[in-house]
């Protein structure tokens, strides 16, 4: 570190006034540009992105605002499916068929028997399954007994065989 310090000393001391006083200047100037670069730069530009982003951020914020009302206006959902005593309804051919058909599903045998149902599918969406699969678990306390899927070469396409129970 002595060696440093000595090695610089002795160049300081070679240089002139005017010398010294260029060099300090440089050096000023080199300092500024690098507090530049690394500090003022960065920060007017981020500013300046926000001032770009910041309105359609504020147009985004007030149809979610406008979103959550309407849907907090909306009145409660009432699931079809229960009777009047509060109990789920048993299941009925003509109920699955309706909220099948709401999905695109479309079985190729559909049997109900009570609590259990059995139904086959053929080249029907995955996505649209699972979620038939969630409404009636939802709605009518259907719950999967038995299923056997199987994936396509076509993405997202099936064939499954269910075996569903209502659960009471």
């Amino acid at each position: 570190m002595n060696s440093i310090r000595a090695s610089f000393h002795s160049f300081w001391d070679a240089r002139n006034a005017r010398e010294r006083s260029v060099l300090l200047i440089a050096s000023g100037l080199v300092l500024l540009l690098l507090v530049w670069l690394w500090l003022i730069d960065p920060a007017v530009q981020g500013r300046a992105q926000l001032k770009k982003t910041l309105p359609a951020m504020h147009a985004q914020l007030a149809q979610l605002q406008a979103l959550t009302k309407q849907a907090a206006a909306l009145p409660a959902r009432t699931d079809t499916t229960k009777d009047a005593t509060g109990d789920f309804a048993p299941v009925s051919r003509s109920m699955l068929e309706s909220s099948l058909a709401r999905k695109g599903l479309k079985p190729q045998t559909l049997d109900v028997n009570g609590e259990l149902v059995r139904l086959t599918l053929s080249g029907v969406s995955f996505a649209e399954l699972i979620g038939w699969l969630a409404d009636m678990h939802a709605n009518a306390q259907l719950v999967v007994n038995d299923a056997n899927v199987v994936a396509l070469e076509q993405r997202d396409r099936v064939n499954a065989t269910l075996s569903l129970r209502q659960q009471r």
